[in-house]
C-alpha cells in the first residue's frame, strides 16, 4: 500500500468514528515524514462546540510540537461528503 493511502484510510476511519458518535463525518490526520503523529474527527455536534473541527481535534491529539515540526507536517482531511452535499444542493436533489 502506498503510504499516503494508509494515511487517507486513517482519516476515513476517523470520519466514520465521528458519524458513529452521531456527529459530522469528517476525519483528519497529521503526518510528519512517514509517521502519523495525530488524528482526530469532527466533534462539534457531540461536544456542542463551535470550534472542535476535525483539524483541531487532530492537532490537539498530536500534542504540542515545535514550530519547525509543524513546517514538516502535512494534514490530510477526509471531507468527501462536502462535495456530495454541495453537488446535491446544486442539483436541488
Amino acid at each position: 500500500m502506498i503510504q499516503h493511502e494508509k494515511f487517507m484510510k486513517a482519516a476515513i476511519e476517523e470520519a466514520r468514528q465521528g458519524l458513529a458518535e452521531g456527529g459530522i463525518p469528517i476525519g483528519s490526520v497529521l503526518v510528519k515524514g512517514d509517521e502519523m503523529i495525530g488524528r482526530g474527527h469532527n466533534r462539534r455536534v457531540q461536544k456542542k462546540s463551535a470550534v472542535l473541527h476535525a483539524e483541531m481535534d487532530c492537532l490537539e491529539n498530536a500534542g504540542r510540537l515545535k514550530a519547525a515540526d509543524y513546517q514538516k507536517c502535512v494534514r490530510l482531511l477526509d471531507a468527501t461528503w462536502h462535495w456530495i452535499l454541495s453537488g446535491m444542493k446544486a442539483m436541488q436533489v
